[in-house]
């Protein structure tokens, strides 16, 4: 079976013989199809453990159920999609913000190079989005307007509520960018 053009963004759907399921991720119970929650796999697939590191693999494999970390959804013809890691995820007054859903909609204004969001701590709300924006080379932009366009883009509780401007952000050795290291400066801005 060919995948479908529209359906390039999708990570394909489950291998034989394995299962995978979304699941919340504090009840675990298993989520209809097209609702976001984390993946979870099963099946002759999932590896038997981390070398040296009983207690990791004994956190992510709960009866022979892979818990991923990942947070997605499966869509009505089987498609699963991956939004954020579940670690990224911000729960902002009981409601859950996807760093990665935050990260597109900013990537799409045109002072924006690039954009990170973590959750910062916030005494009302438990957390709120705070964004770390690289702007593009000579590009005005202001807080004020990052704020406003992600609400243009987004459900208002999802929007961006702190923004920091950088030169750059924190990256590894291999480019992925340290959402820890942003976490923990925006606790303390």
């Amino acid at each position: 079976e060919t995948q479908h053009p529209e359906k390039y963004d999708s990570m394909g759907k489950p291998v034989m013989h394995g299962t995978l399921q979304i699941v919340d991720h504090e009840s675990k119970e298993k989520l209809p199809n097209g609702e976001i929650g984390e993946i979870v796999i099963s099946g002759p697939q999932v590896f038997v453990g981390y070398y040296k590191n009983e207690e990791a693999y004994m956190s992510t494999v709960v009866d022979g159920k892979f818990h991923t970390g990942d947070v997605g959804y499966v869509d009505e013809h089987g498609f699963l999609y991956v939004v954020d890691r579940l670690k990224d995820m911000i729960i902002s007054g009981g409601e859950n913000i996807y760093s990665a859903e935050l990260e597109l909609a900013l990537s799409q204004h045109p002072a924006i190079a690039e954009a990170a969001v973590v959750g910062a701590p916030n005494e009302q709300w438990g957390e709120v989005p705070r964004a770390f924006i690289v702007k593009n080379t000579g590009a005005e932009l202001s807080e004020d307007e990052v704020i406003e366009f992600s609400k243009e883009k987004l459900a208002s509780y999802k929007a961006v509520k702190e923004v920091t401007f950088v030169d750059q952000l924190p990256r590894n050795a291999v480019g992925k960018i340290l959402k820890q290291r942003l976490k923990d400066m925006a606790a303390v801005l």
